[in-house]
């Protein structure tokens, strides 16, 4: 969890690239989802509305986070 180790530091750029490396290796589409809520929570904190939006629909819709995921594509207007 290197990335919530920077996200909690605010250095919300380095916590992206952790979280972008933990998504390309996941081995489940569970851990995948959980990675891309991630994602998409540091392009939110970024201000790349579009990029955040993007993470979300990246997420499986058998995951546990995909009813969240949705929520939140239309909270920010996707």
């Amino acid at each position: 969890y290197v990335a919530k180790a920077y996200e909690q530091k605010k250095d919300y750029k380095k916590a992206l690239e952790f979280a972008e490396k933990a998504t390309s290796s996941a081995p489940e589409a569970e851990d995948k989802g959980k990675y891309l809520m991630l994602e998409a929570e540091l392009y939110t904190k970024l201000t790349n509305t579009g990029k955040a939006i993007e993470a979300y629909k990246k997420i499986d819709g058998g995951s546990k986070y995909a009813e969240r995921a949705q929520y939140m594509i239309k909270q920010l207007g996707g």
